[in-house]
């Protein structure tokens, strides 16, 4: 069954009690248990577990001001066909990333989850936001994806949960595929042996003297003027800046060329190359506060 388009969250945990029942799990049972009962005032939603089952309503209720009210209409947000009920002590059920990342695991529409200190919460259906993320290895895994990923469980800037879309050069395929024998790479720091890359002899700008014989420069706009700056001559080269990536969604990337904070462009967000979390945590609140 594919999942409902409409997405269901609660905004946070608190808004969300555990009822353990004891009649089916069917709408024409559920609203003959609940209607006319009390809940405590700041219940939004009941999920619903008996034996095997588990369901999920909302309620809404009397207004007296006492500590629990009275239960006067529901509806019903999932059925147990249509739900599952899971443990993993690692999710933070309020972070809708997270949810959603767990979410992603199950067939179910609405997926109950008892994550971190025990706090039970849900999500049904809906779409994400797919942030793609720019990235080259090695080195691996992809560092920029790894913080933006960190970011997501940290940042606030949106409820709306989001998808992470990894975008990845791998150096060692565009090597393979360079037009010449030599290649050359910016920096030794990415550690690419010439044993990687079979028929290929590796080379690093950063540690050359003397440029080996038709050399292809796999790099950026930086480096190629490095290159020419260095040896006066231009070779062939393999533009692989993840700053001349683009997408039609929302986006990060970097540039060697930005040295600190963010640049805001085309719907997206650079960072520096080394750039730290807190550079990656704030270009990501931005990102998202501007498109929620």
């Amino acid at each position: 069954m594919p999942k409902a388009s409409h997405m269901i969250r609660p905004g946070h945990c608190r808004e969300v009690s555990v009822k353990t029942a004891v009649f089916p799990l069917e709408e024409k049972d559920i609203k003959e248990h609940l209607l006319g009962s009390r809940c405590y005032t700041g219940t939004r939603f009941i999920v619903l577990c008996n034996s095997k089952d588990t369901a999920v309503v909302e309620v809404e209720k009397t207004s007296t001001g006492k500590i629990f009210e009275e239960i006067i209409s529901l509806r019903v947000v999932s059925l147990p066909e249509q739900t599952v009920f899971v443990e993993d002590s690692g999710v933070d059920v309020i972070n809708p990333s997270a949810m959603l990342h767990k979410a992603g695991e199950y067939q179910e529409d609405a997926v109950v989850v008892k994550g971190t200190f025990g706090h039970v919460s849900f999500i049904r259906g809906g779409e994400s936001v797919r942030l793609h993320v720019f990235d080259i290895v090695p080195p691996m895994p992809a560092k920029l994806v790894s913080m933006v990923e960190r970011a997501l469980e940290m940042q606030e800037a949106t409820d709306t949960p989001v998808e992470v879309v990894p975008e990845i050069t791998n150096l060692l395929v565009i090597a393979r595929d360079a037009p010449t024998e030599n290649v050359i790479f910016p920096c030794s720091a990415s550690e690419i042996r010439s044993s990687a890359i079979p028929g290929k002899d590796v080379f690093f700008l950063d540690k050359l003297r003397t440029p080996p014989e038709n050399p292809t420069l796999i790099g950026c706009n930086t480096s190629l003027q490095i290159f020419r700056e260095m040896f006066d001559c231009t070779p062939e080269f393999v533009q692989i800046c993840p700053r001349e990536k683009r997408s039609e969604e929302l986006f990060v990337t970097k540039c060697c060329e930005l040295k600190e904070g963010f640049e805001m462009v085309d719907g997206g967000v650079v960072v520096p190359w080394g750039a730290e979390l807190r550079d990656v945590l704030a270009a990501v609140d931005t990102l998202l506060g501007g498109s929620s």
